[in-house]
């Protein structure tokens, strides 16, 4: 992924990509502006992306939580899910079984005075 967006944001004098991770960016103290993360949260240490966002994020910095939701009622979701289940014994739902009030989500925002959290949907809830 990180290659696709070095290949494809070159040109943007304001693109810069970084060797780092979630939890250890590499990134100067209180150097961005936002902090988004797509599809990965679950995958990341909490506690240490945490403090890691806390380090880099400006004071009116905001931090973004991404992701897509499945439509769990359309039928190859739910045959998918069987055979994750199935087969994967570390499978624990799509997203990592990331849930909108998970306590993870719950623990990162846990000092906001305001948090939204968006999903979207194949059709209206």
């Amino acid at each position: 992924m990180r290659l696709v967006a070095e290949k494809e944001l070159c040109e943007y004098p304001n693109f810069k990509s970084v060797a780092g991770s979630a939890e250890n960016t590499m990134l100067p103290d209180n150097s961005v502006d936002f902090i988004t993360t797509a599809q990965a949260f679950h995958w990341f240490d909490t506690k240490s992306f945490k403090t890691e966002c806390s380090r880099i994020i400006k004071p009116e910095g905001k931090a973004f939580l991404i992701w897509n939701s499945r439509n769990n009622e359309a039928l190859i979701n739910q045959e998918l899910h069987r055979v994750y289940s199935k087969y994967c014994p570390e499978f624990k739902g799509f997203s990592g079984g990331t849930k909108p009030h998970d306590d993870r989500i719950k623990y990162f925002f846990s000092k906001c005075v305001t948090t939204h959290i968006l999903f979207s949907h194949n059709k209206p809830p």
